[in-house]
């Protein structure tokens, strides 16, 4: 894994601790296990393991309510694209990691796993 990789995984991690991430960890022994890592867990950074992938759910998975909720942030413009206001730009991207939403394509890039269905207890 590249150290621009391990970075962006690093900074997508951080953004989701208070929401509590499940993450697939492979050590240093070949063992991989799941893990769900919030604030609390930020001590697992010094523990020796070779990857870490969080489980993320992609944008195409975002329900029709969670699409009308998300109009509290953000709008579609003529265009088809996603609109915001720039004062409601964190307040989404909180949303979108609370929801454990991969609005960075982590996914794509095998980077992060995608979340099986019912895997997060979204509210």
């Amino acid at each position: 894994m590249k150290h621009e990789e391990k970075q962006l995984i690093l900074q997508d991690l951080s953004a989701r601790l208070p929401y509590g991430v499940i993450c697939l960890i492979h050590n240093i022994n070949s063992d991989d296990y799941n893990v769900s890592i919030t604030g609390n867990d930020i001590d697992l950074f010094s523990h020796h393991f070779i990857t870490i992938k969080p489980y993320l759910r992609p944008m195409t998975s975002m329900t029709e309510e969670e699409r009308i909720e998300s109009l509290e942030f953000a709008w579609i413009d003529d265009y088809g694209r996603l609109a915001s206001y720039d004062k409601n730009i964190p307040k989404y991207i909180d949303w979108l990691n609370k929801k454990m939403f991969d609005y960075r394509g982590l996914i794509p890039m095998n980077l992060a796993l995608e979340a099986p269905v019912g895997m997060y207890k979204i509210e």
